[in-house]
């Protein structure tokens, strides 16, 4: 059975689209991928299973897929996606090459948690990534996407001065605002080093993103 990913939608954790609006108005909504099309931004790759996604208040959606076909070979087999106005374009392969504040030679590896409340393109996600010197102490990272161009806002075991040199262990949540402030707070464990002062409260200090 083949699956679409629709506007207005939710995706389940079994990649199932269900529609938001209306039932009766499904079969006018725009698909954006569909399982065994081909998919934007490579050569012989094709949406294969749908991820999570999720959609802000100007219909722009950021969705991970699955991709099969040649072109998805070297870890490619993972990708993300954004919808902007009327087209579906990529906004990162997994298996791609990331230097920039991460670690020459680090790849990403998985997409996870999706977060899409402003109105504009700055959709937020995590990945997990793989590399010299990258473990699983260190391989969570979390991203926005600047209208198809990711940076890097944080990751998991990186000393943080404003932390006494505390490193977050995980990522419990992450929370963004669409207001004024346009803040983003991060619920996180911190993995204490053997120099480090612990702040005063070192779980759910928040951090803010212009």
């Amino acid at each position: 059975m083949k699956t679409r990913l629709l506007l207005p939608l939710l995706i389940a954790s079994l990649g199932t689209a269900q529609a938001v609006s209306p039932p009766t108005a499904f079969i006018a909504y725009p698909s954006l991928a569909k399982t065994g099309y081909s998919a934007p931004g490579g050569t012989d790759i094709t949406f294969s299973t749908l991820g999570l996604a999720a959609i802000n208040p100007s219909d722009e959606v950021i969705f991970e897929n699955r991709l099969i076909g040649s072109g998805s070979s070297l870890g490619r087999s993972r990708a993300l996606f954004a919808y902007r106005s009327t087209t579906t374009d990529l906004t990162l392969f997994g298996g791609t090459a990331f230097g920039l504040v991460l670690p020459a030679g680090t790849k990403f590896t998985s997409f996870l948690s999706p977060i899409h409340n402003r109105s504009t393109s700055a959709a937020l996600f995590q990945a997990t990534i793989s590399g010299p010197g990258i473990s699983t102490t260190n391989n969570r990272v979390i991203l926005q996407d600047n209208n198809g161009s990711p940076s890097v806002i944080t990751r998991t075991g990186v000393p943080q001065t404003s932390l006494g040199n505390a490193s977050p262990s995980s990522f419990l949540e992450v929370l963004q605002q669409e207001g004024a402030n346009d803040r983003l707070a991060i619920i996180y464990k911190l993995k204490a080093s053997t120099t480090s002062t612990p702040p005063p409260n070192p779980t759910t200090t928040p951090a803010s993103s212009s």
